[in-house]
C-alpha cells in the first residue's frame, strides 16, 4: 500500500430512512477529513412512508450508490444477490475499511466485505436487531447471525453502554472489540433562540395560547404512538390549555388517526407528518415525550435537551443513559400511559422543576456534539489502518 494515499471508507446502510442511524452515517461521511479518507455510501432503496433523507444525501459531496437488492425484509434469494453484488462492488472500489450500519446491512455488508478480501470491518450498533418483543425463533436467529459475524469484525461501535452490555450478555464478540461513540448532531442548530416560535405554530395552524407536549419519531410499533395518544387523553381531561403534537409518519398513521377520532381528541392531538426541519419544531414544545418500547440511543432526546425542552420518557435501554430520573427528566415504564401522563402533569404544573431539568440537560447534551463523534471515528479508522498495515498513517 502506498504511503500518503487516501483510504477508501465504504459505508453500507440498509436504507436512507429518517432516523439516528442514517443521520449518524451521513454526518460522519460528510465531515471526514478528505486529505486522508475517501468515503462513499451504499444503501438500499425502498419507499419510506415515515420519510427519508435521500435529498440530503444528494446535497453532500459524497458519492452514493443504490443496491436494489438491499432491503429490510428477509428473502434468501434476493439476499444472496445482494451479498455477491456488494462483494463485487467492494472489490472493484478497493475499500480499505467497510463500515456497516443497521441490522440487515450490518450482516450482509460485513460478509460481503470479508468475501471481497477486506479485513477491516467495522459495525455500528444503533440498537441491536433483537429485542424482547420478537418471536423467540427470530430473536435466536438474529443473535446467532450477530455472533457469527462478530468473529471477523474488527470493531463493534455502540452508541450506548447498555448495548455493549447486551451484546456481551448474548456472547456477541469480545470486550476488546467494543467501544462506545455517542451518536452526534449539530447542537448549535437546535438553539431555541434561533426559532420564531409563533411563526412555526402558525405554519402548522396550532393554537398560539396553549402549551405543547410534543414527540418526534416514526408512527411504528417500536415508538408506541398508541401510548402517546392514551397519555394525551388523560392529560387533556385534566387541563384544557394543553395540546399534543406528533412529528413523524409511518405505517400506523391511519390507525392512530382513527384512535384520535374515537377518543374525541381531534382538537387536542395533531399529527404533523414527516418534517425535515425538526430543529425549528423542537422549540415550540413545552415538554418532550418519548413513548418507545425499546431504543438504542434515541437522538431526539438530546435534541430536545439542546432545545431546552424538559423530557418525559419510557425507561428503556439507552434512554436511561441520557435521562436520570428526577435529575434531568422523568421516566416511566414502557407502555404505562398513566405514569407518563402523571409525569407530564408534574412538569406542566411546576416551572421550578422544568427549569432545573433544562439546566441539568444542557450539561449532559455536550456528549452528543457531532465534532466529537467524527473525531473519535476518524481516530478509530487511523488506529485500525495502522494496526493492519503497520504505520501507513502518520
Amino acid at each position: 500500500m502506498e504511503l500518503n494515499k487516501k483510504f477508501k471508507i465504504i459505508h453500507i446502510i440498509t436504507q436512507f430512512a429518517l432516523g439516528g442511524a442514517t443521520e449518524n452515517t451521513l454526518i460522519t461521511v460528510s465531515k471526514l477529513r478528505r486529505k486522508k479518507f475517501s468515503p462513499l455510501v451504499v444503501s438500499g432503496k425502498e419507499p419510506y412512508k415515515e420519510g427519508d433523507l435521500l435529498d440530503y444525501v444528494k446535497s453532500i459531496d459524497v458519492p452514493f450508490f443504490i443496491n436494489k437488492n438491499l432491503k429490510r425484509s428477509i428473502n434468501p434469494i434476493r439476499d444472496l444477490f445482494c451479498l455477491f453484488s456488494l462483494s463485487k462492488f467492494i472489490r472493484i472500489q478497493k475499500g480499505t475499511i467497510v463500515h456497516t450500519h443497521s441490522s440487515k446491512a450490518g450482516i450482509i455488508g460485513r460478509w460481503a466485505g470479508y468475501l471481497a478480501g477486506c479485513r477491516l470491518l467495522i459495525h455500528t450498533v444503533h440498537g441491536w436487531s433483537f429485542h424482547q418483543y420478537m418471536v423467540w425463533w427470530k430473536r435466536y436467529l438474529f443473535v446467532f447471525l450477530e455472533r457469527f459475524t462478530a468473529r471477523f469484525t474488527s470493531k463493534l461501535i455502540c452508541v450506548t453502554n447498555q448495548d455493549v452490555k447486551k451484546g456481551l450478555q448474548n456472547r456477541i464478540g469480545t470486550k476488546e472489540q467494543y467501544m462506545v461513540i455517542r451518536s452526534g448532531f449539530d447542537i448549535q442548530k437546535f438553539d431555541r433562540h434561533f426559532c420564531n416560535i409563533e411563526l412555526v405554530k402558525r405554519r402548522f395552524n396550532l393554537p398560539l395560547n396553549k402549551k405543547i407536549v410534543g414527540s418526534v419519531g416514526r408512527l411504528s410499533y417500536q415508538k408506541d404512538p398508541k401510548t402517546f395518544v392514551r397519555s394525551a387523553y388523560i392529560v387533556t381531561q385534566e387541563r384544557d390549555d394543553v395540546i399534543f403534537v406528533y412529528v413523524g409518519d409511518g405505517k400506523l398513521r391511519d390507525e392512530i388517526e382513527r384512535m384520535i377520532e374515537n377518543l374525541g381528541l381531534k382538537k387536542s392531538v395533531y399529527l404533523l407528518g414527516f418534517q425535515k426541519d425538526i430543529e425549528k419544531i423542537f422549540p415550540i414544545f413545552d415538554i418532550f415525550i418519548l413513548t418507545s418500547l425499546w431504543e438504542g440511543l434515541p437522538k431526539v432526546i438530546p435534541q430536545a435537551m439542546a432545545s431546552e425542552v424538559p423530557v418525559v420518557a419510557t425507561s428503556v435501554d439507552g434512554v436511561r443513559e441520557i435521562i436520570q430520573h428526577d435529575i434531568n427528566g422523568l421516566l416511566s415504564p414502557p407502555g404505562d400511559f398513566k405514569s407518563l401522563a402523571k409525569n407530564v402533569l408534574v412538569l406542566l404544573n411546576d416551572n421550578v422543576i422544568r427549569k432545573r431539568f433544562v439546566q441539568n440537560s444542557l450539561k449532559k447534551v455536550k456528549e452528543f456534539d457531532e465534532k466529537l463523534m467524527v473525531k473519535t471515528i476518524s481516530e478509530l479508522y487511523e488506529k485500525e489502518i495502522n494496526r493492519y498495515y503497520k504505520g501507513y498513517i502518520n
